[in-house]
């Protein structure tokens, strides 16, 4: 349905005889910016048929397509605005920009929260080894840590350990 060759506003045709003059379409107000290049291909005594591209005013590039009958030696010619072709691809390249960078905005969020997960309960096992001494094994609360990380927890329980050994170690070689 939105394929090229059904789209008559991004399409126009043209029919030149040998001498180059337009046969169609009639009214002369309607030029292309090819017209020259048409012009042109259809005096040319090769016969070959074939695409090329056309940069006109302003720097827009006219696709140009032509094929020659054979039995009339008129050439017909099908162009095109290489941004109205393309359009529907620029549009795309938009939207996949887009969402890449949507993707990879809930990346970094999602990574964030993944390292603030992490880093808070080290931080504060950090803070309690720090404040952890022979004056306050005896009085020391190791702060109520929940993780969501497996690894953390046994930290957790490992340092909690330490301490008790080091509290019975302590009252062993005290007594």
């Amino acid at each position: 349905k939105n394929s090229i060759h059904n789209r008559e506003d991004i399409k126009k045709i043209f029919v030149y005889n040998e001498s180059g003059e337009r046969i169609y379409p009639f009214e002369t107000d309607e030029l292309s910016e090819a017209e020259e290049d048409m012009i042109q291909i259809s005096k040319a005594p090769e016969k070959s048929d074939q695409s090329i591209i056309t940069t006109g005013s302003g720097n827009t590039k006219t696709l140009l397509g032509h094929r020659r009958s054979e039995f009339t030696d008129w050439t017909v010619f099908v162009t095109a605005k290489e941004r109205e072709i393309f359009s529907a691809y620029y549009q795309f390249r938009i939207l996949i920009v887009a969402v890449s960078v949507l993707v990879f905005g809930i990346m970094l969020f999602v990574t964030y929260q993944i390292a603030t997960r992490l880093t808070l309960p080290l931080k504060q096992l950090e803070e309690a080894a720090r404040t952890l001494s022979f004056d306050n094994l005896d009085s020391f609360e190791m702060p109520d840590m929940k993780s969501n990380f497996q690894e953390v927890d046994s930290l957790y329980h490992s340092f909690e350990q330490m301490r008790q050994n080091l509290k019975t170690s302590l009252q062993e070689v005290v007594s």
